[in-house]
């Protein structure tokens, strides 16, 4: 895996949370997303620590080599000590930078726990609510049955009221004909949950119509196949139905399971695998988080070079290098012409 998908997956698992904004039955479906979240938090912390722990030996190295270096010959100590200290100040400045990324993922993994908590809470008072709402009644109204003749027209009166309109030349109003029936709603196709092609094809068909359906699917699928060839157009699906919906921090959460470190082969062989990192760069441009999204092209380059996804991602790369080109040419115009 290229060093540069190391920061990306930190960005990618500090940015994927999602955003609270459904009720009711939608509401059950994004504390479930949360509790993921908060899964995959947990294992990037983890994770960060293992590789922080892994660095520590090269550190104790460089210092032995500086103690070594310290009893050679006068000529050679100072080319050596340099070079072990700029060794040294390098490391350090990586553990400073993954000592920093950890406490931002602690402190959304923090704020993870605490909207779980209140969506459980808000469900809880909702249900609580329904459950003391009482059923509807009928009015008294309605329940009274006409006891006498004095709402029914007589045939007398009714005659007079003809004859003064015939005489205004005025006529009755008509009612409006009624609207025809909505027509029956077409039952769902049965999904074929054996066999992991058509489920997956099902899930992303129903993404499109019943996105919160789709999801309860989606999840159901991963749950039995985690890590089948098309738990990858899974994720790649479920991203890109938060995507539609601009809930670019949920989408990052499905895209970045392509780069996380033990992603199954199965998923950074996939097709999906490409077009999910391009998208993650789309979530970042989005979410004005510009060093990640040109991360993410990175990676679509150098992991991905004989895709379409990848000549994309060139392109993208092209027009900001040129972007950033600008500015520099024409601040020399601007020298030139002062002097």
């Amino acid at each position: 895996m290229n060093k540069q998908a190391v920061p990306l997956i930190l960005a990618l698992a500090a940015a994927g949370c999602v955003y609270p904004a459904e009720r009711g039955k939608m509401l059950e479906g994004r504390v479930d997303q949360l509790e993921s979240d908060k899964a995959a938090m947990s294992a990037s912390i983890l994770a960060q620590r293992e590789q922080l722990e892994a660095q520590l030996p090269i550190i104790q190295e460089a210092l032995t080599k500086l103690e070594a270096a310290s009893r050679r010959s006068s000529a050679d100590t100072g080319v050596q000590v340099e070079e072990l200290q700029g060794v040294i100040s390098t490391l350090r400045g990586q553990l400073e930078e993954q000592t920093f990324r950890i406490s931002q993922l602690e402190s959304a993994l923090k704020e993870l726990n605490e909207q779980q908590a209140a969506q459980n809470q808000k469900m809880d008072e909702m249900k609580a609510a329904a459950a003391a709402q009482p059923a509807p009644a009928l009015s008294a109204a309605q329940n009274q049955a006409p006891s006498d003749g004095s709402s029914e027209k007589k045939p007398g009166a009714a005659a007079g009221e003809t004859a003064s309109a015939a005489k205004s030349g005025s006529t009755a109003p008509q009612p409006a004909p009624a609207a025809p029936p909505p027509p029956p709603p077409q039952p769902d196709k049965p999904i074929n949950k054996s066999d992991p092609k058509a489920f997956a094809e099902a899930i992303s068909d129903k993404l499109k119509s019943d996105p919160a359906a789709g999801r309860k699917l989606a999840d159901e699928f991963l749950r039995k196949w985690p890590k089948h060839a098309q738990s990858a157009r899974v994720h790649y699906d479920l991203g890109m139905s938060h995507f539609d919906e601009k809930n670019y921090r949920a989408a990052l959460a499905e895209f970045g399971v392509f780069i996380q470190p033990d992603t199954p082969k199965a998923f950074t062989d996939s097709k999906w695998a490409p077009e999910a990192l391009l998208k993650s760069a789309d979530c970042f441009a989005a979410l004005k988080m510009n060093q990640e999204a040109t991360m993410a092209l990175e990676e679509v380059v150098n992991g991905y070079p004989r895709t379409p996804a990848s000549k994309t991602a060139q392109a993208r790369l092209d027009e900001q290098k040129k972007a950033q080109a600008k500015p520099q040419q024409k601040g020399k115009t601007a020298g030139k012409k002062k002097k």
